[in-house]
């Protein structure tokens, strides 16, 4: 532990500290994260490359025009020239069409798997800062717990001397009191770990110098949705959808390699012996070729592309069960830990009531030390429960909300 600590100590003065103000909000995160993420940053990398690509796609139905210009010289006399030609595809078996549908269907994909990449940093983030609000009260608590246990002790070690109580009662309470000791100093060792994981997840540089914004703890009370009808909006689903489009597309540019393409092409110069000269030329032109024989390379490709397009529609199909499936057990854990917290509560409280009681019982003499220890330890756990339960239910919602697609954009609005 006294390793990690100097570790620890060593990385905070490495690394400078943030700009920010002291309180750090979680709008303020996100907006740090949209601006610093290396995971959001190569997400959009690839999404860059799918619009280059549908770029590219649709530049292959564009006219080509070329222009030039010559000059030559012998012994005896000089030569100029300048021309210009353009040739334009008229007809291919619609395979630029469907190229241009196929880029299309990718750049789709490639936007939901951008989403989906900021789905997956906001999560990461959200469960981040959870974990250091979780770890900041974790701090409060057992500093709360030390301080009891430190009055607790000292009311034992009175009755101890006074010879109101055993030694056994009195090396009991010792033990207690060096308990929430260690758990005090630990929990402030976890929480400057939770905050640099943070920091990282920011896209930050490693600092501990500031206090996560206490979020707003009431209960959402979401509503079971159409699980299937949800899953259809989902990132996962809507690749597949793209994934099953361009295969679709697929099929058809293999199919029109069976059919003639057709093209035109146009040019136009002059040449002669002086700038500028003065002989025409132009030529117009009609091209149209059909293949014949190529082997089995066009049977082949087209039945790869048929084969794909079954294998995208069995992925679709399986991936909208799967989803629905994730999305059901998404919600069934929220709700579940929405009622930990709420039974947590209910408890914490007849426990708070109890040990005031039991306190009171015990500085009178009217009950034994073992029966108040034993309230006091539930006292205690009673404390960190309710802690624990809380930080579960916001880990909770925060995975719904990523099942459901909430992107970092979503929540910088």
């Amino acid at each position: 532990m006294k390793k990690t600590i100097c570790i620890l100590m060593f990385m905070f003065m490495v690394f400078p500290s943030f700009a920010s103000a002291d309180v750090l909000s979680w709008k303020q995160c996100v907006k740090t994260a949209l601006s610093n993420s290396g995971d959001l940053a190569a997400a959009k990398e690839k999404l860059n490359k799918a619009i280059a690509a549908k770029n590219s796609s649709i530049s292959k139905v564009l006219p080509s025009v070329n222009a030039g210009a010559g000059y030559s010289r012998n012994e005896d006399r000089e030569g100029y020239s300048y021309s210009i030609s353009g040739s334009q595809v008229i007809f291919q078996g619609l395979r630029n069409l469907f190229t241009i549908l196929a880029s299309d269907a990718s750049l789709m994909a490639a936007r939901a798997e951008y989403e989906q990449a900021s789905a997956l940093a906001r999560l990461n983030l959200s469960l981040a800062y959870i974990e250091v609000q979780k770890q900041q009260e974790s701090v409060a608590t057992t500093e709360i717990i030390a301080q009891r246990r430190k009055q607790q002790l000292e009311l034992v070690e009175l009755k101890y001397k006074s010879g109101k109580e055993h030694r056994g009662a009195y090396l009991n309470a010792q033990a207690s009191m060096a308990q929430a000791e260690a758990d005090f100093r630990q929990a402030k060792e976890l929480l400057m770990l939770a905050k640099l994981k943070l920091a990282r997840q920011m896209g930050a540089e490693l600092n501990t110098d500031f206090v996560a914004d206490k979020q707003d703890e009431s209960i959402v009370a979401a509503e079971a949705p159409d699980f299937k009808a949800e899953a259809m909006n989902t990132y996962e689903v809507k690749i597949y959808q793209a994934n099953l489009e361009a295969a679709k597309h697929r099929v058809m540019i293999s199919r029109g390699q069976f059919m003639p393409s057709v093209s035109a092409s146009a040019s136009y110069g002059k040449s002669g012996d002086t700038w500028l000269p003065q002989n025409e030329s132009w030529s117009l032109g009609v091209n149209i070729s059909l293949p014949l024989l190529s082997g089995i390379d066009r049977f082949s490709a087209l039945s790869q592309a048929e084969s794909d397009l079954k294998t995208a529609e069995i992925d679709l199909a399986d991936g909208i069960k799967d989803t629905q499936i994730k999305l059901t057990e998404k919600f069934i854990n929220l709700k579940s830990a929405e009622d930990d917290v709420n039974v947590r509560k209910k408890s914490a409280a007849a426990i708070e009531e109890r040990a005031q009681i039991a306190d009171a019982q015990y500085e009178t003499g009217l009950m034994a030390f073992d029966n108040w220890a034993l309230i006091q330890d539930d006292l205690v756990n009673s404390r960190k429960s309710v802690l624990l339960t809380a930080a579960s239910y916001q880990a909770a919602y925060s995975n719904w909300l990523n099942a459901i697609g909430r992107t970092m954009e979503d929540e910088a609005e």
